[in-house]
């Protein structure tokens, strides 16, 4: 199977049209349907775009080999660290058992996806929020 192929089979398991999965990486429905194709060739632009926007595992676009997206805390360990750090302070659990609760829970899996999606600024934002809420609670 094709990069091509894998692509269209990406945009359907997205439940995307032509359009809508164009327009989030930069490229018209009609090139889009041209690399679905086979008629035109898919640049390493478009694999990044894709791989970013989409959270698709590069290799498996690339090759076919693994699975088709990433995990949402692949390569955000040290946020996952700082995240179970916040979480033992208001519940006063062991890291470990936050980490098991993240990576299997899929309310805390919700939370550390949108937590690992802010930028830096932002992610500290939240976390000195949540101190200061604790603490203001603690009385």
């Amino acid at each position: 199977m094709s990069i091509n192929s894998r692509i269209k089979i990406l945009r359907k398991d997205l439940k995307l049209t032509l359009a809508k999965f164009g327009k989030h990486i930069e490229m018209s429905e009609s090139n889009l349907s041209r690399i679905e194709k086979s008629e035109r060739a898919v640049t390493d632009k478009n694999i990044k775009l894709i791989c970013s926007e989409f959270n698709v595992n590069e290799d498996w676009l690339r090759t076919g080999e693994g699975e088709m997206y990433k995990s949402p805390i692949e390569g955000k360990e040290d946020k996952l660290i700082e995240l179970a750090a916040l979480i033992t302070y208001l519940e006063d659990e062991g890291a470990q058992e936050v980490i098991d609760r993240i990576l299997h829970d899929d309310r805390c899996q919700k939370l550390a996806k949108t937590l690992f999606s802010l930028e830096e600024p932002f992610f500290s934002m939240v976390e000195e929020n949540i101190y200061a809420t604790k603490k203001h609670s603690d009385g």
